[in-house]
């Protein structure tokens, strides 16, 4: 038989127990006709004509008797001709009149066991339907090339129209696929279908149909991206000036402490782990090799493939995809087809097909982690022969989730040969990642970062007035300061940073040597102390503004906006709600934010940052530092800044005014 025949008969079966299952359950009402006649003769006329019109396509005839997907689909289109005929019957009959539906029509002849019996027959005629038109749909739509295909892409276009305006149909449709790609990936056979999804993907653009490869490649990339998937990357800071450099130099001689990472990129090994302290420089090193580009000149000098990239940044400060292995493979994904946007069909063949052939698609929510996994790993199979993949995955130990899940599946990757992959991660030196990744090459950030501190204080300390001119009095004493700060940090750089801070506001302050000296002696080593100093050091006639910035800050679904903690004080919901609808003037605009940063600035004492950039009323809020928020969030330190708030303090409410005024202005 020949395709369109088959495809047609399959499209008015679909179109005829659409139509009928209204009918049983009610969806046509019948209203009275403007021409006199009773509405319920009305619409049972136009009903008669459709159900007669349908019954006429739906002929057997030309189906064969030899291919098996073409004789159940007779069976059943001799079944549905069956029902259709007796609901004509029903239909040319002498009924009451004043039915308010068709349903109403039918219980007055039949009984309510019969419109059940008939609306079960409907069901199971979709659900043998839908598995004979993927079929048809495989073996004798795509297989064809014959000169009918306008006919059959016309006709393809009819059936995908429908389905798409059904989630009922779509879901079936979406199932029977499923079941047929399932059986095919188990048989040891081909015979069950001509054409592989992966075959179809490859001659899709030769066949006349609307849902093209790049339609598919537009729809994948938007499904994979989610609402602050590059907000970690940006938050972290990027490195000072010249530090860092050794990370691209080879270790001196008699060093065994790490193994060299340029050596690293040239070489075959798979994995490389960065590991340290909290606080001790891992992300923003990582955001270096991520962003300079002697990393892939180094993968270049040991392969003549292409090089392509991704990377993925965990963290728990954000929102929860931001923190999950759904997150991670969505975003490594999302970058590569974004190198490589001919290849969506390759990694997700089955989703390609249900594209192609139907007009479905995934939204961003449908995703799980086994049909993620799978599309990274045919993607990366099918780059090994022509290009290198360099993979950049950052705070480990910021996973939500079963950290042992997440290390197994790096080192399946990292273990199979059938990948051409490189790849570096970063976390803290948890036992569970010692025990992955200790034989694998690696770097502790502690035992590197003395010279980097070192540059970073002197270079910070230079710039600052009030420190050369106390250098011109005391000459030896800042270089005495700064072999201190850098001795007593114990490799954590943000604890430099914050002892920098201090010392500078002192010396801005007018501090002498023995000031600066006993600020220095008077900060703990530890982060959690220091956090908490910071927090002491808070005017007490600021305090209660604090908390209400934190916790708003914290209720918030990602990080907030400048702007979103500049209204989240407005006076009231009154005033939020009575407020006009016009735009904000510029000027004010700019004023409001300036003030919210100072504002930020003084209440929380550094903790909570803009993140690095420009400056506008996007820019987002986010801790200073993950250690930070997990101090912060600590329940003693939590309930102590919560504590002497009003009881009818609503986070929730401040922020739902700030977004009112948002949308207002």
């Amino acid at each position: 038989m020949d395709p369109l025949s088959a495809l047609s008969i399959a499209t008015s079966i679909v179109q005829f127990v659409d139509f009928s299952g209204r009918i049983i359950f009610g969806t046509w009402q019948i209203y009275r006709s403007p021409s006199g006649l009773s509405g319920d003769h009305a619409d049972l006329g136009e009903i008669t004509q459709t159900l007669q019109s349908l019954g006429s396509k739906m002929t057997s005839r030309a189906l064969s008797d030899t291919v098996e997907h073409e004789r159940e689909l007779k069976v059943l289109c001799d079944n549905v001709n069956a029902v259709a005929q007796e609901l004509l019957d029903q239909a040319n009959l002498e009924l009451p009149s004043k039915w308010e539906s068709c349903l109403k029509a039918l219980q007055s002849v039949w009984s309510q066991q019969k419109i059940h019996e008939l609306a079960q027959k409907l069901d199971g005629f979709r659900q043998q339907l839908t598995l004979l038109l993927v079929i048809i749909l495989r073996e004798e739509v795509y297989s064809s090339r014959v000169l009918t295909q306008d006919n059959i892409a016309r006709t393809h276009r009819e059936l995908t129209d429908f389905v798409k305006g059904s989630r009922d149909w779509q879901r079936d449709m979406a199932n029977a696929l499923q079941r047929q790609q399932e059986q095919q990936s188990t048989s040891e056979t081909r015979e069950t279908a001509r054409y592989t999804p992966t075959e179809i993907a490859s001659f899709g653009r030769d066949f006349d149909l609307r849902n093209s490869p790049q339609d598919f490649s537009r729809y994948l990339m938007a499904s994979l991206r989610f609402d602050g998937i590059e907000d970690r990357y940006d938050t972290i800071s990027q490195r000072h000036q010249q530090t860092y450099e050794w990370i691209f130099q080879p270790p001196q001689e008699g060093n065994n402490s790490w193994v060299d990472f340029s050596r690293w990129l040239e070489s075959a090994s798979p994995l490389y782990w960065v590991t340290g302290k909290a606080g001790s420089g891992k992300s923003t090193l990582m955001k270096f090799v991520h962003d300079d580009p002697r990393t892939r000149q180094h993968l270049a000098a040991s392969s003549h493939l292409p090089i392509l990239t991704a990377s993925h940044f965990f963290w728990n400060s954000s929102i929860q995809i931001q923190m999950s292995q759904i997150g991670l493979l969505r975003t490594l994904l999302g970058a590569l087809l974004g190198q490589c946007k001919l290849y969506a069909t390759v990694a997700f063949p089955h989703q390609w097909e249900a594209f192609s052939l139907l007009g479905l698609f995934y939204q961003k929510n449908d995703w799980t982690w086994t049909e993620l996994e799978r599309g990274l790993i045919r993607l990366l199979r099918h780059l090994a022969s022509h290009s290198l993949v360099f993979l950049l995955i950052d705070g480990l130990d910021e996973y939500n989730g079963d950290h042992t899940d997440l290390v197994m599946f790096l080192k399946k990757i990292a273990s199979d040969e059938s990948l051409n992959i490189k790849i570096c991660v970063s976390s803290r030196p948890w036992v569970i990642f010692q025990d992955a990744f200790c034989c694998d090459p690696s770097l502790q950030m502690e035992y590197l970062t003395m010279p980097d501190m070192l540059q970073y204080t002197t270079e910070m300390l230079e710039v600052n007035r009030g420190h050369t001119e106390l250098v011109a009095e005391e000459p030896e004493f800042s270089n005495h300061l700064i072999q201190q700060i850098a001795g007593r940090a114990s490799g954590v750089f943000l604890w430099v940073v914050l002892v920098v801070r201090s010392l500078l506001s002192g010396i801005t302050n007018g501090d002498g040597i023995v000031d600066l000296q006993t600020r220095l002696d008077s900060l703990p080593e530890d982060l959690g102390a220091v956090f908490q100093r910071m927090l002491d050091q808070i005017d007490p006639t600021y305090r209660t503004q604090a908390s209400e910035i934190l916790q708003v800050f914290r209720a918030a679904d990602r990080r907030p906006t400048i702007l979103t903690l500049a209204f989240a004080d407005y006076p009231d919901l009154p005033a939020a709600l009575a407020h006009p609808i016009e735009p904000i003037p510029l000027e004010k605009l700019d004023s409001k934010i300036r003030r919210a940063r100072r504002r930020l600035e003084s209440r929380c004492m550094g903790l909570l940052e803009v993140s690095s950039g420009s400056f506008t009323e996007k820019s987002r809020v986010s801790y200073l530092h993950r250690s930070v928020k997990d101090f912060l969030e600590g329940n003693t330190t939590w309930s102590k800044i919560t504590a002497g708030l009003s009881a009818g303090y609503d986070a929730d409410l401040c922020l739902s005014k700030s977004y009112l005024m948002q949308l207002k202005t």
